[in-house]
């Protein structure tokens, strides 16, 4: 929940922080969760004469295996929803003590996002032993499984993640 309140700040204040992962996310001695390593986070605000509007990121950034299918066709661009992935991704890094795909080279894992080949499904029905020995509440699939979608306008906002 304060991983998912910290990108909430972020998104609002106009940030995305684009390398979500575990090794990102501290806990303090009085154990709060606190987000680190801003080195590739960006603004997706421009200021011009009507305020601040939105913009998409066309760049790529963050690490092969908690980046967005979006961030990978860069070309159309992407916003928060791009964070929210990677947070789904490091729900079940923290579950399994790594995130999908890792069992891949990097380029592999990219390749199996770009094609559209990733769902979550195929992960919990892997074939690699420590990941089927894991059985998740539907509570847990519910959240990564919507995080994990495909298509970002379908993905919730960290915002509606903490309404459910």
């Amino acid at each position: 929940m304060e991983t998912l309140n910290a990108m909430l700040y972020l998104h609002d204040q106009g940030h995305l922080h684009r390398d979500i992962k575990a090794g990102n996310i501290l806990i303090d001695s009085n154990g709060s969760v606190k987000v680190a390593e801003f080195g590739v986070s960006a603004s997706v605000y421009e200021a011009n004469s009507s305020g601040e509007s939105s913009i998409r990121l066309n760049d790529i950034a963050g690490m092969p295996y908690w980046m967005a299918p979006e961030v990978i066709h860069s070309h159309n661009g992407y916003g928060c929803k791009a964070d929210v992935w990677s947070f789904g991704i490091t729900a079940l890094e923290l579950a399994h003590g790594g995130p999908h795909l890792s069992n891949l080279p990097p380029s592999k894992s990219l390749l199996l996002k770009i094609t559209k080949r990733f769902r979550f499904s195929d992960y919990e029905n892997s074939h690699d032993n420590n990941y089927k020995s894991k059985k998740f509440s539907k509570a847990f699939k519910d959240l990564v499984g919507c995080c994990l979608d495909q298509d970002p306008n379908k993905r919730p906002t960290a915002e509606r993640l903490l309404c459910n």
